[in-house]
């Protein structure tokens, strides 16, 4: 949902709803991820104050089970027109337009906030519970949920040499 900057009585709020977002591998969305926001500035700078609300599907890092996460994220972003970039060799971008995104063919698109936010408040690796023991590495059981009885892991024998050294 791209928002043309060009015309726009600012403040400008909008709302949208999003099914499908590209996400991590190890994420999607579960039902629908609201937005919520408030675009101000014009087609050479803009700015973006909003927030989201969903759900997301997310498969524990250990065990590979999968649970559903509630997400809440609030967002400011600032978005500087395409000219900005193109600066001449030598010129050092200042602090702000580092941190700004860029307005691409004259409006933002709400689609590309949403998944970069979503992705953003994603934590790297996801745990069903803290203790989470994971699983077997012979036999591929979630050893949560029973206990596979499969004997420790064998030493890999390129390393029997080790054991002869005092």
């Amino acid at each position: 949902m791209k928002i043309e900057l060009s015309g726009l009585k600012m403040p400008y709020g909008v709302e949208a709803d999003f099914d499908e977002l590209d996400l991590a591998d190890s994420a999607r969305i579960s039902g629908r991820i609201h937005i919520h926001a408030v675009i101000d500035g014009n087609e050479s700078s803009a700015t973006v104050d909003g927030n989201l609300e969903g759900k997301v599907v997310l498969e524990c890092s250990r065990c590979l089970t999968e649970e559903v996460w509630p997400l809440k994220v609030e967002f400011h972003l600032n978005y500087l027109s395409s000219d900005v970039f193109a600066v001449e060799d030598g010129h050092q971008l200042t602090d702000g337009e580092l941190l700004a995104d860029e307005i691409i063919d004259g409006g933002i698109d709400l689609k590309v906030v949403a998944r970069e936010q979503v992705i953003l408040a994603l934590p790297q690796h996801h745990l069903c519970s803290q203790d989470c023991v994971g699983l077997c590495i012979s036999c591929g059981a979630n050893l949560n949920e029973e206990d596979c009885g499969c004997t420790e892991q064998t030493v890999d024998p390129r390393w029997e040499a080790l054991k002869n050294l005092n």
